[in-house]
C-alpha cells in the first residue's frame, strides 16, 4: 500500500494535481508512523480527491465525446481552456487575421491574436497557430503567413496564394 501511495504522490506531481500530491505525501507520512486514526483521516481526504480528480477525468472524456475536440491536447498544448473552435469558425479567424499578417500590421494584428487566445483550436492546428502567433509577435510576417496558410490547407479550406 505504502507503494502505491508512493507512486500515486509521484505520478500526481508530473501531470500537476498538487492536491493529490500533498494528499499522497500526506498519507504516506502517517502511513510511515503506523498511527491508524492518522492513516484513516488522511486515507479519507485521499480517497476524496481521487473520486474528485475521476470525476473531472470524466467530465472532460464525455466533453471530448460530445465536441468531437480533445481538450487534454488542447490545454495542454495552450495551456489554458476555451471555446471550442470547429472547422468553419478556425477559418472565419485566419480569413480575418490573412490579409493583416500579409500585410505586416501588428496594430491590427493584436486584437485578433487576443481573441484567439480565448479559444481553443483543433488539436491538427494547435501547434501551427502557437508557432503563426510567435512569429506574428517578432514581427516575421512573411513566415507567419506561410504558417497561416499551412494552416487553412490543414483545416481543409481553401487554398490561397502564398505571394506578397
Amino acid at each position: 500500500a505504502k507503494r502505491i501511495v508512493h507512486t500515486v504522490k509521484g505520478l500526481a506531481g508530473n501531470i500537476g494535481c498538487r492536491s493529490l500530491q500533498k494528499a499522497s505525501l500526506s498519507l504516506e507520512q502517517a502511513m510511515e508512523t503506523g498511527q491508524e486514526a492518522a492513516v484513516a483521516e488522511r486515507l479519507r481526504m485521499f480517497d476524496k480527491i481521487t473520486m474528485e480528480l475521476s470525476d473531472n477525468i470524466s467530465q472532460v472524456l464525455s466533453d471530448t465525446a460530445n465536441t468531437g475536440n480533445n481538450p487534454i491536447l488542447a490545454q495542454n498544448n495552450r495551456g489554458q481552456s476555451g471555446t471550442y473552435l470547429d472547422t468553419t469558425a478556425c477559418l472565419a479567424f485566419l480569413d480575418r487575421l490573412e490579409p493583416v499578417v500579409k500585410a505586416g500590421k501588428p496594430g491590427l494584428c493584436k486584437p485578433i491574436l487576443a481573441e484567439m487566445e480565448a479559444v481553443i483550436w483543433p488539436d491538427a492546428v494547435t501547434i501551427m497557430v502557437g508557432d503563426m502567433v510567435r512569429q506574428i509577435n517578432r514581427y516575421k510576417y512573411k513566415d507567419a503567413h506561410k504558417t497561416l496558410l499551412d494552416i487553412t490547407k490543414t483545416l481543409g479550406g481553401k487554398e490561397k496564394s502564398d505571394e506578397s
